[in-house]
């Protein structure tokens, strides 16, 4: 059955505390969620170097850096939506041809709340975390915010996220 948050959604049974997504007081920073670093590779990774260390890693985004800074981001949706034309041959690419060029990001003091505005309104799943310096932290996922802080807020994010990719969906397909 799941616990309920005092805002009254019923969360899964994670076996760390859930955070109350109501409680004012409770402020709850980026950087608590990130616990490893990124999986990265440089822009001239193959795609399919790539796709086999997200495979073999389970993940469904890697982090693109060229000298140490971000330039870009490949995600299971890329590889499905980019690559797919393009077939076999496309394998053989670098990785750089098919990401998505400077991603959108978020800060390791930011609140996880903020950040999942940022993901709603922009539509992502995923915000690579930069340090002040513009240093790459960490990766942080709706799932991580689902598992470690509330899976109510992560939902609703990805309800935003769906939702506005069906409106789009649905304009583009009916004449103006």
């Amino acid at each position: 059955m799941g616990r309920l948050h005092t805002c009254g959604a019923r969360c899964g049974t994670n076996e760390r505390p859930c955070v109350a997504l109501e409680a004012a007081e409770t402020t709850m920073r980026v950087k608590s969620l990130i616990d490893h670093p990124p999986v990265t590779v440089g822009p001239d990774a193959t795609v399919l170097a790539v796709t086999t260390m997200m495979r073999e890693d389970d993940i469904g985004a890697v982090l693109v850096l060229d000298r140490n800074r971000l330039v870009g981001i490949v995600t299971d949706r890329d590889i499905a939506t980019k690559l797919t034309p393009f077939g076999a041959p496309a394998l053989a690419q670098p990785i750089a041809r098919f990401m998505t060029l400077d991603p959108l990001t978020c800060s390791p003091d930011q609140d996880v709340r903020d950040a999942t505005v940022l993901m709603a309104d922009f539509q992502v799943r995923r915000l690579p975390v930069l340090d002040a310096s513009g240093r790459v932290v960490g990766l942080l996922t709706l799932d991580m915010i689902a598992e470690d802080f509330c899976e109510h807020l992560a939902g609703e994010t990805l309800g935003e996220i769906v939702e506005q990719s069906i409106a789009g969906l649905h304009d583009a397909m009916v004449p103006g």
